[in-house]
């Protein structure tokens, strides 16, 4: 059974979000949120993202100033060598302006 109100899209690789602390590739998005994963060093705390700018380094345009927050987060692999983790973020936006949900839902 499908939980989600929203149907879930893939995009290309080339798509990334950009917060303060975090560089991310989405995986999949749809009108109310976004999956991702992003390297994250083994001694630091997930960040608290709450304003992320998607770009899409294929077609060079992006969007700014994307209110959101973090609704899940799941560690995928660890890797002690290099003492970092790759983690699946769930994000939901947040208070987007109408200009920010029409190029979300495109």
């Amino acid at each position: 059974m499908e939980r989600r109100n929203n149907p879930r899209y893939r995009v290309n690789k080339n798509i990334l979000s950009i917060s303060e602390d975090v560089l991310a590739e989405v995986i999949d998005i749809s009108k109310s949120g976004f999956s991702c994963k992003c390297v994250i060093r083994n001694d630091k705390q997930i960040p608290n993202i709450t304003l992320i700018e998607l770009l899409d380094c294929k077609l060079g345009t992006s969007v700014e100033g994307i209110p959101c927050r973090i609704v899940h987060s799941r560690k995928n692999i660890q890797d002690t060598s290099l003492s970092t983790m790759i983690m699946n973020l769930g994000l939901e936006f947040r208070n987007l302006t109408p200009s920010q949900d029409e190029l979300v839902d495109q």
